[in-house]
């Protein structure tokens, strides 16, 4: 705990990298190890799913900002067709038995734990370290026993890459569409701003307002895409207000992901197809909406 409080004063954690940390520790100590390895760190990541209530939508900002690591970690783990709970034992049982004894002890990070968290300093920029750029770091090398281990859960017909650059791709596929998200917010607000200083029903008026709706639409797409409940909220409830949003349930739909998200639920199958298609409809009828 001490060194951790020690990281944090040099590198901005999230509490979930915080987290992450002490099980990472714990599990560390526990096999008797000298170090806390990346291996340890990976556990604690892979933890997650564990160590969360899945139930009531978190009002603390400590529990809140945990249960959205929990949120954008799924991704990654969904689409790399790695089960957590296969990875975090296979790993711990890859892993030699220490003699150190555990009573009492601080454990501290070996040298390459360290660089992990400085490399994941370096995805992180000026924010703080998430799980996910600590996951991006540890999988960029991510050694014998985490691509041994790894390889041995990933399904034969994904074989084309290794297990661990399959998990890499899907991290970074996670942050790319992320971006994407936060881009959109950020030209929506603007666009939102520009329509308020322009008399409505006018040509430029009405080409702003498509634009708008187009934005929306994509901000609703991506935020299904990564399981961005509160984000989908919201752009469906932007999109309740068009006209064009008449007859396709929108509210029903906000309802229903409304319960999902202060449940910890993932968005199914058949809940994403009808989201979907629900957007669909709106970009269709969008398309026959005059502009001028």
């Amino acid at each position: 705990m001490n060194e951790e409080k020690r990281v944090s004063g040099r590198i901005r954690v999230s509490p979930g990298v915080s987290l992450a940390w002490r099980i990472a520790a714990a599990e560390a100590v526990q096999s008797g190890a000298e170090y806390i390895e990346k291996e340890h760190l990976l556990i604690g990541i892979y933890s997650f799913e564990t160590v969360l209530p899945s139930k009531s939508a978190p009002h603390e900002k400590t529990l809140a900002s945990l249960y959205n690591e929990k949120k954008a970690l799924e991704f990654p783990f969904c689409n790399s067709d790695l089960n957590p709970a296969a990875v975090r034992l296979k790993i711990r049982n890859a892993l030699p038995l220490g003699e150190v004894p555990g009573k009492g002890r601080v454990v501290h990070r070996s040298p390459e734990c360290r660089r992990c968290f400085e490399k994941a300093a370096v995805l992180a920029g000026d924010r703080e370290v998430t799980c996910i750029h600590l996951l991006n770091a540890i999988l960029d090398d991510p050694g014998p026993v985490i691509a041994g281990v790894m390889d041995t859960l990933l399904p034969v017909q994904n074989r084309d890459l290794s297990a661990s650059a399959c998990m890499k791709q899907a991290v970074l596929e996670y942050q790319s569409v992320n971006e994407q998200k936060d881009h959109l917010i950020h030209d929506i607000e603007h666009s939102r701003h520009t329509l308020s200083g322009i008399r409505p029903q006018t040509d430029r008026y009405l080409q702003l307002r498509y634009d708008l709706l187009k934005k929306t639409l994509e901000l609703a797409r991506v935020c299904l895409r990564i399981n961005d409940t509160s984000g989908l909220i919201r752009a469906l409830k932007e999109l309740s207000t068009e006209e064009l949003a008449q007859g396709c349930h929108i509210e029903e739909i906000v309802s229903q992901v409304e319960y999902l998200h202060n449940e910890g639920i993932c968005i199914g199958v058949q809940s994403s197809k009808r989201i979907e298609g629900i957007l669909e409809r709106i970009a269709h009828n969008s398309l026959n909406r005059p502009r001028h």
